[in-house]
């Protein structure tokens, strides 16, 4: 049994592990919790012929308004039972998922309308994704709505994810949309990716590689860009001791190469040249 199931679902790069299922396990560790990710993203593409993966790839992509023939439509059904009893099987008092962008709401929605029925765990789900509108309604409100989840997650993980697992509740940013941005990046935690199968990812020529979370928000304000919208201050890790405990991290997993999220390169390059 695990408390808390975390499922990493398409449509993913699948070059490298995506972070934010890494920092809800994360989160989850840090109070006592027991957590494991289901990465469905990458299981979906390994149980696939390359023909059928071509296929999901368009479904996903929300802007296509793409349909599977029929007999793909019911082979990707009988993928999604099977991965909803995996879940099931571990008795879990809470299911997070990441809606990563607006082509993941597709797999997301599979999911929770077969997970709702069979299960009482409490369903959260955040991300920037589930804020894209089906028509005139969010992702995270249509599903509100509909008593398909519990709770939705605005803003970072950090200040909402926590505290509806220790149901700290009301709370700013969790079903409602009135977060607060953390001021301090120094306490967000190093990603735990130890649930990923990293060795099955697309790896590029310089070999297995994670992302780090280095800064968020941005300095500028550019029109065609929404970082300074999303996030109003820009914050950047200032603590090197979190920067040694990644590289001794992904030392410890094989990896061999780090990409760190930088809106402004700057402070990264202060930050290498003192370690």
């Amino acid at each position: 049994m695990t408390q808390v199931a975390i499922l990493n679902m398409p449509r993913l790069d699948l070059t490298r592990p995506a972070i934010a299922p890494g920092i809800l396990k994360s989160l989850a560790t840090g109070i006592g919790m027991t957590s494991k990710i289901f990465d469905f993203a990458l299981k979906i593409y390994e149980e696939s012929k390359r023909e059928d993966w071509d296929q999901y790839e368009l479904l996903w992509q929300i802007d296509l308004d793409y349909h599977l023939p029929k007999a793909l439509q019911q082979k990707l059904n009988a993928m999604f039972d099977r991965y909803v009893q995996e879940v099931l099987r571990e008795d879990p008092e809470f299911i997070a998922i990441s809606v990563f962008s607006h082509n993941s709401i597709t797999a997301c929605d599979m999911i929770i309308r077969r997970l709702r029925p069979k299960t009482n765990a409490k369903i959260i789900i955040g991300g920037a994704g589930m804020m894209n509108r089906q028509g005139d309604t969010p992702f995270h409100l249509k599903l509100a709505r509909e008593g398909l989840i519990d709770y939705f997650c605005v803003g970072e993980a950090e200040t909402t994810f926590v505290n509806v697992l220790q149901n700290n509740l009301p709370c700013a940013g969790v079903n409602n949309e009135q977060w607060k941005q953390l001021d301090n990046l120094d306490i967000s935690p190093i990603p735990d990716y130890n649930d990923y199968q990293i060795n099955k990812y697309h790896h590029l020529s310089h070999g297995k590689s994670l992302w780090i979370n280095g800064s968020r928000g941005c300095v500028r304000r550019c029109d065609f860009c929404d970082v300074g919208v999303i996030w109003k201050k820009f914050r950047f890790r200032s603590n090197l001791q979190n920067v040694r405990n990644q590289v001794l991290l992904f030392a410890s997993l094989g990896i061999q190469t780090l990409f760190y999220l930088f809106y402004q390169f700057l402070p990264f390059l202060i930050s290498l040249y003192l370690l």
